[in-house]
C-alpha cells in the first residue's frame, strides 16, 4: 500500500514537473513570436516612414510653402520620425501657422497625419499641449480632414478619437469652439 501512495506521490510530482517545463517552453515559444512580430512592425514603420519622406521631399508645393515659414519639411518629417518632441510640435505647429493652401496643405495633411500614426498618439498628444486653441482647431481640422470629414463627419471624429484618443481629448474641443 505505501509503494502504492509513494508511486503516486512520485507520479503527481512528476506531473507537475513536467507541466511546469511545457509551460516554460510555452512561454518562451510565445514571447519569441511576440519579439519577432515587434520587430517585423518596426520595420514595416521604417519602411513606411522612409517612403512619406520620400513622396514629402517630392512635393514641391508643400516644400515651397514650408521654406516660407522657414521649413525644411523632409528633414521635418525625419526628425519627427525619431520622436524629437520640438520636431513633432513643429509639425503640428504648421497646421495653424504655416499658411498652406491648395496641394501644399492637402500634401501637409496627408504626410502629417500619417506621421502622427507612425509616431503614436501619447508622443504626439504630448507634443501639441502647448499649441493655442486657433492652432488646436486647424490641426484638428486637418486630421479629420483626412479623416474623411467632407464625406461622413460622424464616422472622422469615431475614427480619429479610437486611433487617437488622448489627442482627440486635447483638440476635439476645439472643433466646437
Amino acid at each position: 500500500m505505501k509503494s502504492l501512495i509513494s508511486l503516486a506521490i512520485f507520479s503527481l510530482v512528476s506531473l507537475s514537473s513536467c507541466e511546469k517545463a511545457l509551460d516554460r517552453s510555452y512561454k518562451r515559444a510565445t514571447d519569441k513570436a511576440g519579439e519577432e512580430k515587434e520587430k517585423q512592425a518596426e520595420a514595416e514603420d521604417a519602411t513606411k516612414a522612409r517612403e512619406l519622406m520620400e513622396d514629402a521631399s517630392h512635393s514641391s508645393d508643400l516644400n515651397a510653402m514650408a521654406a516660407k515659414a522657414g521649413i525644411d519639411y523632409p528633414a521635418l518629417l525625419e526628425r519627427a520620425f525619431r520622436k524629437e518632441k520640438d520636431a513633432v510640435a513643429k509639425l503640428l505647429w504648421m497646421a495653424g501657422n504655416a499658411n498652406l493652401d491648395g496641394a501644399g496643405s492637402e500634401g501637409y495633411s496627408y504626410s502629417m497625419v500619417r506621421a502622427a500614426q507612425l509616431i503614436g498618439d501619447q508622443d504626439v498628444s504630448d507634443a501639441a499641449k502647448p499649441l493655442d486653441n486657433a492652432s488646436r482647431y486647424a490641426l484638428c481640422m486637418k486630421f479629420l480632414y483626412e479623416y474623411g470629414l467632407d464625406s461622413d463627419s460622424e464616422a472622422a471624429v469615431t475614427n480619429m478619437q479610437k486611433d487617437f484618443p488622448l489627442l482627440w481629448a486635447l483638440i476635439g474641443e476645439s472643433k466646437d469652439e
